[in-house]
């Protein structure tokens, strides 16, 4: 196997210990040399699972850039693919085994210009080379990062993937993608899409090529059956929404001296010739001058200078990762135990609402109350490891201890409120055992219900009229008595006058 690619493949993007960063200088000689730097660029990446063949399939594009459009082009009836014009793919390094070989994202640094006759312009052409995900070396959340930045980048971003369309493909497309759509603000943040199926395992379903991967992609993406749970409708919605475009091809199988033979370096004779076809096929589709999908930001086109600025701000976003990505059997797992932690967290809040006479009581109910909810957390059956269900009983915990916490605080006001109401109504009773009798009655009136006042008033209008006709008879004998005094007064000076006259 050549080492040429080793050195002519230029890495731009680092992954080491799971954190990316740019070569800014290597990426600055490839995309601004002067003749290339204000052209419109279309960029063409391979992503997917790693040790799947992405490298090596890239050299078939690179080949027909080389060919048709390098310096020193075939003629346009020539086949690019005839051993006759170079019989090994050597460019882009793969190597057989089962160990990741491409680490962060590598660029072809020969820039090649397509005249599109529509526009009547030359657009220049970039690789990218990316590492494979799920690589047992690097987290989902590297996987996402590296993933999300080709796909931004990317005008065409091709996703290899083995034997069939699986769910799982599509649920990977789906996360990944939706993690690169933060950082975009865009309802469909890419452009196009290509699935590329390899090792296509039932031609008698669907034909090999481009006509039967549409056929997959309508039963497999676009389909949306009632039948289907909606889990599965929304996924398809989600990834659907994730690109403006999405094709699909459907690839043989290369051959066993390919696949198998860690010997093999590349001999295009020594290719399957199916597979050989469907390949020309691909990527003369993809490199068709009007198809030349050019890279847009914002949704303007962007030159080869506008890329160079978007790698920088775009590297410089993802430097420090991406929020947390969980995988499918972590995300269930997850689910599962919050379900459980408040579940018996309600369990624990229910049976906390009483009234205690003391905090003694309290904090008693509350250990209670907290070891009946623990032993339904660890009653329920559930997946995961003796750690995760400490790390979500000790969740548990901190939520029952925080809202004690809240029914200490309650059971202290309310039994402040009460020794104050009670303070309150010692101080009226001491109040009243020392005031004047007169002030008393006065307080005794006020608090008289209406038809108590009424009855007391009536009790003295009956007893003020008793002593008005008392004063009256008293008057009334008296003015008698003295009438009486008056006739006797009168007849005894008679009597006097009668004996002086006869005296006389």
């Amino acid at each position: 196997m050549a080492t040429e690619a080793v050195r002519r493949a230029v890495q731009i993007i680092r992954n080491d210990n799971n954190s990316i960063s740019l070569d800014v200088n290597a990426l600055q000689n490839i995309l601004l040399r002067d003749e290339i730097r204000n052209k419109k660029i279309c960029v063409l990446s391979i992503t997917g699972t790693f040790r799947q063949g992405k490298s090596f399939l890239l050299n078939f594009f690179l080949r027909y850039l080389k060919l048709k459009h390098g310096s020193s082009p075939l003629d346009p009836n020539s086949d690019w693919l005839d051993p006759i014009h170079g019989s090994h793919l050597s460019d882009f390094l793969w190597d057989h085994g089962s160990n990741a070989h491409t680490n962060g994202i590598l660029m072809w640094p020969e820039i090649f210009t397509i005249y599109k006759p529509s526009s009547n312009e030359e657009i220049a052409v970039v690789l990218l080379d990316t590492q494979g995900s799920y690589d047992n070396q690097t987290t989902v959340e590297n996987s996402a990062t590296i993933f999300a930045l080709s796909t931004m980048i990317s005008s065409v971003q091709i996703y290899n993937v083995m034997r069939n369309l699986n769910q799982n493909d599509l649920e990977s497309v789906e996360m990944f993608g939706q993690y690169g759509r933060l950082l975009t603000n865009d309802d469909c943040p890419f452009q196009d899409l290509w699935i590329l199926v390899r090792d296509w395992l039932a031609p008698y379903e669907r034909p090999f090529g481009i006509p039967g991967g549409e056929s997959l992609l309508q039963d497999r993406l676009y389909g949306q059956h009632d039948a289907l749970p909606d889990e599965i409708n929304e996924q398809r919605n989600n990834v659907r929404n994730l690109f403006q475009t999405i094709n699909c091809s459907l690839l043989p199988f290369p051959g066993e001296r390919v696949a198998a033979d860690h010997t093999f370096n590349g001999d295009l004779n020594e290719i399957n010739d199916n597979f050989k076809r469907y390949v020309k096929q691909l990527v003369e589709r993809i490199f068709e001058p009007e198809n030349l999908v050019i890279k847009r930001f914002n949704g303007e086109e962007i030159t080869a200078n506008d890329l160079f600025q978007c790698f920088g701000t775009y590297t410089e976003i993802l430097g420090d990762g991406l929020p947390h990505v969980e995988t499918r059997l972590a995300a269930t797992i997850n689910n599962q135990h919050n379900d459980a932690v408040e579940s018996s967290f309600e369990l624990y809040d229910r049976q906390m609402h009483h009234n205690f006479s003391s905090i003694l009581l309290l904090n008693n109910h509350h250990e209670s109350c907290k070891t009946r909810a623990l032993d339904n957390y660890h009653n329920t059956r559930l997946l995961g490891s003796s750690l995760v269900y400490d790390r979500y009983e000790q969740r548990l915990i901190r939520k029952m201890d925080e809202r004690f916490s809240i029914y200490r605080e309650r059971f202290d006001f309310d039994r402040d409120r009460q020794l104050e109401r009670e303070r309150r109504r010692n101080q009226q009773v001491s109040l009243q055992q020392f005031r004047p009798s007169q002030s008393s009655s006065l307080v005794s009136r006020e608090s008289l219900s209406t038809e108590t006042i009424i009855l007391q008033s009536l009790r003295i209008a009956t007893g003020l009229a008793a002593i008005g006709f008392g004063i009256y008879e008293i008057i009334r004998q008296s003015s008698r008595d003295t009438g009486n005094s008056n006739t006797n007064n009168s007849s005894s000076t008679r009597r006097y006058s009668t004996d002086d006259s006869d005296s006389t």
